[in-house]
């Protein structure tokens, strides 16, 4: 369903590289690459999480196209000006408002020109009284973390635009199960 979702924002005349930040198990990596028959990604987290990954790539028959780097996105760079797409899915509700912000800025710094950043998380209503299945994602993460929340979708676009990024929307589908992403592009 998500790589489906992406599909506008995956330039078709041309091979394209994404970054699955914090992309742990790989499976939306996987699922692209398989979609994609010109799409590379790497799927980027902790030295711990990568083995991991390594091993569902290589079952998938996908080495060749998706690989894992290991590193810490709170300390290391994601590269510069390197990748078509970047996915940051489940990451910003671990992390602390500075945090975002530094990561939304690596983030950027690692698209190319015209390239696409994709959230996807339990976006709160402004109010943050709904929806339902977000606020009780909050609640969890409340009582669970010490800095995690889902956030607004208002508060979403903002670190997006402060991190220089363009164009927010969001793509939903709701079969076979909801999904929302936050999606905008760094300018050409």
């Amino acid at each position: 369903m998500v790589a489906e979702l992406l599909g506008p924002f995956i330039p078709r005349d041309r091979p394209v590289r994404v970054i699955d930040v914090g992309g742990g198990h790989g499976a939306y990596s996987i699922a692209l690459a398989r979609r994609y028959p010109d799409l590379e990604a790497v799927v980027f987290d902790l030295p711990p999480v990568v083995g991991v990954a390594e091993g569902l790539i290589g079952r998938a028959g996908l080495a060749g196209r998706v690989r894992t780097w290991a590193g810490d996105f709170k300390v290391d760079s994601l590269g510069a000006v390197e990748f078509d797409l970047a996915l940051l899915f489940g990451v910003l509700v671990s992390e602390d408002e500075a945090e975002i912000r530094r990561l939304l800025g690596k983030t950027f710094s690692a698209l190319k020109p015209g390239g696409t950043v994709a959230v996807r998380g339990f976006f709160l209503e402004e109010d943050r009284t709904g929806p339902r299945d977000g606020v009780l994602f909050d609640l969890h993460m409340l009582v669970s973390t010490d800095r995690g929340r889902a956030h607004t979708l208002g508060e979403v676009f903002g670190w997006l635009g402060a991190a220089g990024f363009k164009e927010p929307g969001v793509l939903e589908a709701a079969e076979p199960e909801p999904v929302r992403l936050v999606v905008a592009r760094r300018p050409a």
